[in-house]
């Protein structure tokens, strides 16, 4: 898997299957994006996900839609405490003391979400969404992969 070049899944069970992939050095494989655009509120202001989540699994993932970048999908995050930082050229990793979540734009104007966060908490993360206007889909996974529970707007 070293050196290999990684294709965008296309489906939410694609995008499961890629974010446990993991390299030969056990570090996690994310997805290939695009070139990274300078337009994002980049914060450091939000509190960093609760170790006890350090070593689990992504439990998370969804795509929001209609949305070309995710700059503003990162901004959303900022404005309601959440800390941003670039991830890749056109990728964010956004973080609160309850989640850590990998924000992709892909080709199709969608932006793919893949993290950890409390499992209690998918309805805090739906809300914060939805109360910016976005449509989008989420699913949280048990520890084997196994879909618990989808949010569809």
């Amino acid at each position: 898997m070293k050196g290999e070049l990684m294709t965008v899944p296309e489906t939410l069970a694609e995008l499961r299957k890629v974010s446990r992939r993991t390299s030969a050095s056990g570090v996690r494989v994310r997805p290939a994006v695009v070139p990274h655009t300078p337009t994002v509120d980049i914060s450091d202001d939000g509190q960093r996900l609760d170790t006890q989540w350090d070593d689990v699994n992504n439990n998370v993932c969804g795509v929001v839609q209609d949305c070309r970048d995710a700059a503003p999908v990162a901004a959303t995050f900022v404005r309601a405490g959440w800390s941003s930082r670039s991830s890749s050229w056109h990728g964010y990793e956004v973080e609160a003391s309850w989640g850590q979540i990998e924000l992709d734009p892909m080709e199709t104007r969608e932006v793919l979400l893949n993290g950890v966060i409390y499992p209690e908490r998918l309805d805090d993360l739906a809300g914060l969404l939805s109360r910016c206007g976005l449509r989008f889909t989420l699913e949280l996974c048990d520890d084997s992969g196994a879909l618990v529970r989808e949010i569809q707007t």
